[in-house]
């Protein structure tokens, strides 16, 4: 999975992790769609 930043991660990187660990959830998923910005 590639991941795009808009903004500068270092501040949600925590967030990032935290959502990649519980990728089982599916409010991870919701998480990840917040978070991440992928350019295809």
């Amino acid at each position: 999975m590639k991941v795009f930043y808009k903004l500068d991660p270092k501040p949600q990187v925590w967030l990032l992790e935290k959502c990649q660990s519980t990728l089982d959830n599916l409010k991870s998923q919701r998480c990840l769609n917040s978070l991440y910005f992928s350019n295809s």
